[in-house]
């Protein structure tokens, strides 16, 4: 490694394997199965919303209620147990890629409008009749970003890439039926999401 690696940190290269899935995400016909029962390749349970009522009164919360935990909640589950996992294990090495790989993807996808969140919400917003965040920013980066770590280490902890399917499919996740523990401990080890903690709720 040169000196310009090591004052900036190796190049990211994204590999076929994550650019295929951003043109997947990039080309999907988003929620067009919204309100269909559809079966996903993941290890997680799941729970179809009953109605767009529930829908929209599940997305509104603001905060976790009695056994459920919120969508944007659910998210920052996820991605913490992600940055804790490189905090603990692999600080040094991997500490600065975390943002690094963020920027690439912005630039890459986002900024130039390959992957047009806003339009997408949009379309769901439109068909739920109401104003929502599904935080699509966030998942489209997060998956790839997952991607690309559990590409270079092994037990890297994972949750977006393995309900991906859920929106490739065309259907969305308005949260978790069950919950957490508490986050106000000291953690010595940190393991991924299990389908043993709850219940993706789709619609």
């Amino acid at each position: 490694m040169g000196f310009i690696d090591n004052l900036f940190g190796k190049k990211i290269i994204l590999t076929p394997e994550i650019k295929l899935m951003a043109e997947k995400m990039i080309e999907n016909d988003w929620f067009r199965n919204c309100g269909k029962t559809s079966d996903f390749d993941t290890k997680f349970k799941t729970e179809f919303a009953s109605s767009t009522d529930e829908v929209e009164k599940k997305l509104a919360y603001k905060r976790d209620v009695k056994g459920f935990v919120t969508l944007d909640n659910l998210f920052i589950e996820a991605g913490g147990r992600s940055q804790m996992f490189l905090s603990l294990h692999h600080k040094n090495k991997y500490g600065h890629t975390w943002n690094k790989f963020t920027d690439v993807i912005v630039k890459e996808y986002i900024s130039n409008y390959k992957f047009d969140f806003d339009k997408i919400q949009e379309k769901f917003n439109s068909k739920i009749g109401v104003q929502t965040d599904l935080y699509l920013r966030g998942l489209f980066i997060d998956i790839l970003k997952e991607m690309y770590f559990k590409s270079i280490i092994e037990d890297y902890p994972t949750f977006f890439t393995d309900v991906a399917d859920v929106y490739l499919k065309g259907n969305a996740i308005v949260g978790w039926l069950g919950k957490f523990g508490s986050h106000n401990v000291q953690v010595k080890e940190v393991f991924p999401i299990s389908p043993n903690d709850g219940i993706l709720n789709i619609w």
